[in-house]
This record gives structure tokens, C-alpha cells and sequence, in this order.
């Protein structure tokens, strides 16, 4: 006849044998779990270190484009400055040769007007009162030799002038520009005056 109290133990022992083996495998289990996260949490970090790379390297590679563009601008701006602070020099330099240009032609022609006013008043003297026409006067004085002096630097010829008399009928003046005028210091030099073939009296 069995022992009951040894088929207890025995039963007890079964009992432990099998949480022990159960509890072996979920130890097992556990540990082999423990080590798949620990490699995902090794791949998440690894994956972590390389978006951080690669999101520094995109800033690194942002910052180095807007710099290399923000360099490109403050010389394309440097450059437009010096650009425009030339284009003002040379504005300003055509500008100061332009009015030397004016008022030298000015002064030529101040000079011209003057030169032919003393030279009409000093060889064609206007007729006034005490003149061979009673006091009068005339608004055209005539000169002699066919020549009539309408008005300062124009002297034109007179209808009674023939080529019988031996006069050219011609005045010819050359225009120039007032520094080469100015520069041989001469008016009569670029202005032809009436000669007389034949003799008589010189206009100069």
C-alpha cells in the first residue's frame, strides 16, 4: 500500500520540476527579448548619430551656400558701387570738359564779334553828322571799293561791284573750332577778305 505522504512529495517535486523548467524558458525567453531591444535600441541610436549627421551636414552645407551667397552679393553690390561712383567721376569730368568746350567757344566768339566791330569801326567809320550826307547818317555805311558793312563781322558787296573793276566778288569764311582758333592766337588767318586784282587799296 503507497505512502501518501510520499506521493504528496512526489507531486510536490513534479510540481517544482515544471515551474523550474517553465520558469528556465521564460528566463531564457526574457533574456533573448532583453537582447532584440537592446540591438533596436542600438540600431534607433545608430540611426539617431546619422540623421543628426546628416542634418548637420545639410545646416553645414545651408550655412556655406547662403554664406557663398551672401558673399556673392555684397560683391555684386561692392561692384555696382564702383560702377556708379565712376560713371559719376566721368559724368562729372565730360561735364567740366564740356563747359571748358562752351566758354572757350564763347570767348572765340566774343572775340570774333569784337574783333570784326573794331576792325569795321576802324577802317569803315559810320557817316554820322559831320559826314558828306548833311549829318544825316545811314543804316548801312558804305566802306568804298564796292564793299558795304551791314552789321559787325558781315561785310557783303555792293550792286555797283563788277569784275571790269577788278574786285573778286567773293568773301570766304572758314569755320573752325574755337580751341584751334584760340590756339594760333590769329582771327584774320581764318577769315578772306576781298582783294583788288588791279591795285588799290587793301581791306587789312
Amino acid at each position: 500500500m503507497a505512502d501518501p505522504q510520499r506521493e504528496l512529495w512526489r507531486e510536490a517535486r513534479r510540481h517544482i520540476g515544471e515551474y523550474e523548467a517553465r520558469n528556465s524558458e521564460l528566463t531564457l525567453d526574457l533574456q533573448a527579448a532583453g537582447r532584440e531591444l537592446q540591438t533596436a535600441k542600438d540600431e534607433v541610436a545608430a540611426l539617431g548619430k546619422e540623421s543628426q549627421a546628416l542634418r548637420t551636414s545639410k545646416d553645414a552645407s545651408d550655412r556655406a551656400t547662403l554664406g557663398e551667397h551672401d558673399k556673392l552679393q555684397v560683391h555684386g553690390v561692392a561692384s555696382l558701387r564702383e560702377e556708379v561712383e565712376a560713371a559719376l567721376v566721368k559724368a562729372a569730368a565730360e561735364e567740366r570738359e564740356r563747359d571748358a568746350h562752351l566758354m572757350a567757344l564763347r570767348t572765340h566768339l566774343e572775340g570774333l564779334v569784337s574783333y570784326y566791330s573794331n576792325k569795321g569801326s576802324y577802317m569803315y567809320p559810320e557817316r554820322g553828322e559831320s559826314g558828306g550826307d548833311g549829318g544825316k547818317g545811314v543804316s548801312e555805311p558804305e566802306v568804298g571799293n564796292g564793299l558795304v558793312l551791314t552789321e559787325p563781322g558781315a561785310v557783303t558787296v555792293a550792286p555797283e561791284l563788277t569784275v571790269a573793276e577788278g574786285y573778286e566778288a567773293a568773301v570766304t569764311t572758314e569755320v573752325c573750332d574755337a580751341p584751334a582758333v584760340m590756339a594760333e592766337g590769329s582771327y584774320s588767318e581764318h577769315v578772306q577778305h576781298p582783294v583788288p586784282s588791279g591795285g588799290g587799296n587793301t581791306l587789312l
